[in-house]
């Protein structure tokens, strides 16, 4: 082989770790779960971040304000009725799902508490942005 052609094939090979490199880099950079976070399959969540692109990730990777999200609560919740009523029963309550929503000119939280069917309301406000965290994975990957 000419001295041209193992200096291509090095340069070929030096190419291409660093494009898997590069693209194993992109899959490690964490997720702010924006919009949407919910149970997939097995231990992984689908996240939906503020650029609109979904994610898997894994649980154990998703953190809110150095806490485990599992351990995350979010406060004076307004539950609904199965007839996706609102009720006049507030809860602080650990979320196991939740779709942010913004209408008009409000903005809040559609929650499921974590272990039931029971959905709840969340809202915040620039006053009150206690319910305004949202969980941030490490180990995620484009949902295909």
């Amino acid at each position: 082989m000419s001295r041209a052609g193992s200096f291509q094939m090095a340069h070929l090979a030096l190419t291409l770790i660093v494009l898997i490199s590069f693209h194993s880099g992109l899959l490690a950079v964490p997720q702010r779960c924006e919009s949407i976070f919910a149970p997939h399959s097995g231990d992984e969540y689908t996240c939906m971040n503020p650029r609109g692109v979904r994610f898997l990730c894994g649980i154990n990777s998703c953190l809110t304000d150095g806490l485990k999200w599992a351990d995350v609560i979010f406060k004076h919740c307004q539950k609904y009725e199965p007839e996706n009523t609102l009720t006049d029963h507030y809860e602080d309550i650990h979320v196991g799902e939740f779709v942010t929503v913004v209408y008009k000119k409000s903005q809040f939280l559609d929650a499921k508490k974590l272990g039931t069917n029971t959905w709840f309301r969340c809202t915040w406000s620039r006053r009150s942005p206690f319910n305004a965290h949202r969980p941030t994975c490490g180990s995620c990957r484009p949902d295909p």
